[in-house]
Protein backbone atom coordinates (compact mmCIF):
# COMPACT_ATOMS: atom_id res chain seq x y z
CA UNK A 1 0.00 0.00 0.00
CA UNK A 2 1.03 3.60 -0.57
CA UNK A 3 3.67 2.32 -2.95
CA UNK A 4 6.15 4.54 -4.72
CA UNK A 5 8.51 4.29 -7.67
CA UNK A 6 11.79 6.00 -8.50
CA UNK A 7 13.41 5.84 -11.95
CA UNK A 8 17.09 5.16 -11.23
CA UNK A 9 18.12 5.05 -14.89
CA UNK A 10 18.11 8.85 -15.03
CA UNK A 11 20.47 9.05 -12.03
CA UNK A 12 23.65 7.85 -13.72
CA UNK A 13 26.69 10.07 -14.04
CA UNK A 14 29.49 9.81 -16.57
CA UNK A 15 31.99 8.98 -13.80
CA UNK A 16 30.79 5.51 -12.86
CA UNK A 17 29.78 2.89 -15.41
CA UNK A 18 28.29 0.76 -12.60
CA UNK A 19 25.65 3.42 -12.01
CA UNK A 20 23.82 2.26 -15.15
CA UNK A 21 23.27 -1.13 -13.47
CA UNK A 22 19.99 -0.22 -11.72
CA UNK A 23 16.79 0.85 -13.42
CA UNK A 24 13.94 1.16 -10.89
CA UNK A 25 13.29 1.30 -7.16
CA UNK A 26 9.83 0.46 -5.81
CA UNK A 27 8.72 0.71 -2.19
CA UNK A 28 5.62 -0.01 -0.16
CA UNK A 29 4.62 -1.11 3.31
CA UNK A 30 1.99 -2.74 5.43
CA UNK A 31 1.52 -2.78 9.20
CA UNK A 32 4.54 -5.04 9.74
CA UNK A 33 7.25 -4.21 7.20
CA UNK A 34 8.72 -2.02 4.50
CA UNK A 35 9.09 -3.74 1.13
CA UNK A 36 11.54 -2.73 -1.56
CA UNK A 37 12.07 -3.93 -5.10
CA UNK A 38 15.20 -3.05 -7.03
CA UNK A 39 15.20 -3.69 -10.79
CA UNK A 40 18.38 -3.81 -12.80
CA UNK A 41 18.84 -3.00 -16.47
CA UNK A 42 19.72 -6.72 -16.78
CA UNK A 43 19.24 -9.72 -14.48
CA UNK A 44 20.91 -8.78 -11.19
CA UNK A 45 21.77 -12.43 -10.50
CA UNK A 46 23.84 -12.49 -13.69
CA UNK A 47 25.34 -9.01 -13.28
CA UNK A 48 26.48 -9.13 -9.64
CA UNK A 49 29.47 -11.21 -8.56
CA UNK A 50 29.54 -13.35 -5.37
CA UNK A 51 31.67 -10.74 -3.55
CA UNK A 52 29.39 -7.81 -4.41
CA UNK A 53 27.26 -6.18 -1.73
CA UNK A 54 24.16 -4.22 -2.62
CA UNK A 55 22.91 -2.16 0.33
CA UNK A 56 19.72 -0.27 1.09
CA UNK A 57 20.42 2.71 3.38
CA UNK A 58 17.57 4.28 5.36
CA UNK A 59 17.91 7.57 7.20
CA UNK A 60 15.47 8.44 9.99
CA UNK A 61 16.62 9.38 13.48
CA UNK A 62 19.86 7.63 12.52
CA UNK A 63 21.20 5.74 9.51
CA UNK A 64 20.38 2.09 8.92
CA UNK A 65 21.85 -0.29 6.34
CA UNK A 66 20.91 -3.69 5.01
CA UNK A 67 23.94 -5.24 3.30
CA UNK A 68 22.83 -7.93 0.83
CA UNK A 69 24.68 -10.45 -1.31
CA UNK A 70 23.45 -12.80 -4.03
CA UNK A 71 24.40 -15.94 -2.12
CA UNK A 72 22.34 -15.01 0.97
CA UNK A 73 18.69 -14.46 1.78
CA UNK A 74 18.67 -12.93 5.26
CA UNK A 75 20.84 -10.87 7.53
CA UNK A 76 20.86 -8.27 10.27
CA UNK A 77 19.90 -4.66 9.82
CA UNK A 78 22.83 -2.47 10.86
CA UNK A 79 22.94 1.02 12.32
CA UNK A 80 25.74 3.57 12.20
CA UNK A 81 27.00 4.28 15.71
CA UNK A 82 30.13 6.31 16.47
CA UNK A 83 31.26 6.05 12.84
CA UNK A 84 30.98 2.25 12.64
CA UNK A 85 28.24 -0.15 11.50
CA UNK A 86 26.78 -2.29 14.28
CA UNK A 87 24.24 -5.09 13.76
CA UNK A 88 20.82 -4.79 15.39
CA UNK A 89 18.85 -7.71 16.73
CA UNK A 90 16.53 -7.54 13.69
CA UNK A 91 16.69 -9.99 10.80
CA UNK A 92 15.70 -8.80 7.33
CA UNK A 93 15.03 -10.95 4.29
CA UNK A 94 15.84 -10.54 0.60
CA UNK A 95 16.08 -12.47 -2.63
CA UNK A 96 18.24 -11.52 -5.59
CA UNK A 97 17.43 -13.14 -8.92
CA UNK A 98 16.24 -11.12 -11.91
CA UNK A 99 15.29 -8.39 -9.44
CA UNK A 100 16.05 -7.81 -5.76
CA UNK A 101 13.15 -7.99 -3.29
CA UNK A 102 13.64 -6.85 0.30
CA UNK A 103 11.62 -6.98 3.55
CA UNK A 104 12.62 -4.82 6.54
CA UNK A 105 10.48 -5.10 9.70
CA UNK A 106 9.01 -1.81 10.91
CA UNK A 107 9.99 -2.74 14.47
CA UNK A 108 13.63 -2.40 13.39
CA UNK A 109 13.42 1.26 12.33
CA UNK A 110 10.26 2.48 14.15
CA UNK A 111 9.28 5.22 11.70
CA UNK A 112 6.94 8.01 12.82
CA UNK A 113 3.44 7.90 11.38
CA UNK A 114 3.29 10.43 8.56
CA UNK A 115 7.06 10.76 8.73
CA UNK A 116 9.74 10.98 6.10
CA UNK A 117 12.39 8.38 5.41
CA UNK A 118 15.38 9.10 3.21
CA UNK A 119 16.86 6.23 1.22
CA UNK A 120 19.73 5.45 -1.11
CA UNK A 121 21.32 2.30 -2.54
CA UNK A 122 25.00 1.42 -2.81
CA UNK A 123 26.96 -1.28 -4.62
CA UNK A 124 30.26 -2.35 -3.08
CA UNK A 125 32.81 -4.55 -4.84
CA UNK A 126 36.05 -5.59 -3.15
CA UNK A 127 35.34 -3.20 -0.26
CA UNK A 128 35.04 -0.17 -2.60
CA UNK A 129 31.79 1.62 -3.36
CA UNK A 130 31.40 1.47 -7.14
CA UNK A 131 27.82 2.73 -7.45
CA UNK A 132 25.29 4.89 -5.61
CA UNK A 133 21.66 5.59 -6.48
CA UNK A 134 20.57 8.34 -6.61
CA UNK A 135 23.93 9.96 -7.17
CA UNK A 136 23.13 13.42 -5.84
CA UNK A 137 20.74 13.14 -2.88
CA UNK A 138 18.67 10.41 -1.17
CA UNK A 139 15.14 9.49 -2.26
CA UNK A 140 12.32 10.69 -0.03
CA UNK A 141 9.92 7.93 1.05
CA UNK A 142 6.69 8.83 2.82
CA UNK A 143 5.37 6.58 5.56
CA UNK A 144 1.62 6.85 6.26
CA UNK A 145 1.69 4.72 9.40
CA UNK A 146 -1.49 3.49 11.02
CA UNK A 147 -3.59 5.74 8.76
CA UNK A 148 -2.67 3.58 5.76
CA UNK A 149 -6.03 1.81 5.63
CA UNK A 150 -7.96 5.07 6.01
CA UNK A 151 -6.02 6.71 3.19
CA UNK A 152 -6.38 3.70 0.87
CA UNK A 153 -9.90 2.55 1.76
CA UNK A 154 -12.44 2.44 -1.07
CA UNK A 155 -16.13 1.53 -1.23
Amino acid sequence: LSAGLFDLSKQASAMHAAETLLQSFFYGFDRKAFYFRIDGTRWLEKTLTPGDRIAVHLILDREYRLNMRIDGEEGPLETRCDGAWKPLNQTCRWKILRICEVRIPLTAIRPDSGGKIFCYITLTRGGDEIGRWPTDSPMLLKYAGEKIELDNWLI
